[in-house]
Parts: structure tokens; C-alpha cells; sequence
């Protein structure tokens, strides 16, 4: 896994010049989810800057596997805009007798449905993924050895958190080739013990 260098500025731009008045729609859709409590709305906007995500990620590279898919021509059908905080609700992500074996132990997910309702529209809680990657194997989960931070509004100041999985666009989270190394095509941790190995 590669991080994906880009700066909130440069993000703007890029996005900017994709949908004119984007940042501006995503900013009322927030305060209205601010006003509200919860996230709640009968369409979205995040598809319009997918491919913004898609060539940021190497043309067409899922966040989490790192598959190579289709470009932005022939890719929209492909990917999904992940939204890496889950925005509606958090699904508690069950943990296998390898992890618990290792001493991983996931936070209860919070109750009544509630998720990062002030993160949907956030430029740095996107990615482009694959549809597994992003309705089956993520999909509403977010596993966390911390405490969760629903209210969050910026997804840098939610470290505490400590999740478990790693987001690699911008400088937001450790660079993912400090925290993964290979041998052969198996992944395994760099660390030798603490949250980073885990």
C-alpha cells in the first residue's frame, strides 16, 4: 500500500475544476447535517468528483486492495467514492481468532445508527475503492481501538480514534510503507508490537 500525496489546497483545486461550485453544495449539505444531528439526505453530490479520487489514486487504484482498475473513461461503473468514516451508520466489525489471538481488540460500534454525520462531504474521508472493497468487505464498518468521535468535523483531529485501518491519501495517517512491508506478495507489519503493528 502507497500513500497518495496531495495537499487539502491542491485537492480543492482539482475538485474545483471538476464541479465549479461543489465545495460551496457540500459546505450547505454539512451545516444541514450539523443542524440536524444526523445524516440524512435523498441524493448525493460525492459521485460528481470521483474521478478526481481516481487519478489521485494512481488512475484507477482501489484504496484498501490496490487493484489495478479501469481509468476514469471506462472506470466510474468500477468504482465507488469509500467514504472512509462511515457517514450513516458504523457496523461493528467482527474480529477473527487470528486478530483476538494477536490481542486486537475492536471498540463496540456506537448504537442507534449513528455515523460521522458531519464527515460525509469531507475532501480528506474519500477514496476511491472497488465495489468489494466497498459494499462487502469494508462497507459500513469502521474498526477503532479508541473511542469513537461521531461529532468529529475534520477527520485529522480524530487520531485518538485509532483506527485500524489506514487511510493513504494526504498526510493524515502514517505513510502505509512505514506501517506495511512485503516479502513476496504477503503483507505483514512493520512495527514489532504496539497500535501500529495491530
Amino acid at each position: 500500500m502507497i500513500r497518495y500525496p496531495v495537499t487539502r489546497e491542491t485537492l480543492e483545486k482539482l475538485i474545483t475544476a471538476k464541479s465549479k461550485d461543489w465545495l460551496e453544495r457540500a459546505a450547505a449539505r454539512t451545516e444541514g447535517f450539523r443542524r440536524d444531528g444526523r445524516y440524512e439526505e435523498e441524493s448525493s453530490i460525492w459521485s460528481e468528483v470521483k474521478p478526481v479520487y481516481m487519478q489521485l489514486q494512481g488512475e484507477g487504484k482501489c484504496a484498501y486492495c490496490e487493484r489495478q482498475m479501469e481509468a476514469v473513461d471506462l472506470g466510474l461503473v468500477e468504482q465507488d467514492v469509500e467514504h472512509f468514516r462511515p457517514k450513516g451508520s458504523i457496523k461493528a466489525w467482527k474480529a477473527t481468532k487470528s486478530l483476538v489471538d494477536a490481542g486486537v481488540v475492536f471498540s463496540p460500534a456506537p448504537t442507534g445508527g449513528q455515523g460521522y454525520y458531519l464527515l460525509p462531504y469531507h475532501l480528506f474521508n474519500y477514496a476511491a475503492s472497488c465495489k468489494p472493497c466497498n459494499s462487502t468487505l469494508k462497507s459500513d464498518r469502521f474498526p477503532i481501538a479508541g473511542k469513537y468521535n461521531v461529532k468529529g468535523t475534520d477527520p485529522a483531529k480524530l487520531k485518538a480514534e485509532k483506527p485500524y485501518l489506514i487511510y493513504p491519501i494526504g498526510n493524515l495517517d502514517q505513510d502505509p510503507e512505514k506501517l506495511i512491508e512485503f516479502k513476496g506478495a504477503s503483507p505483514i507489519p512493520v512495527a514489532k508490537s504496539g497500535h501500529a503493528r495491530k
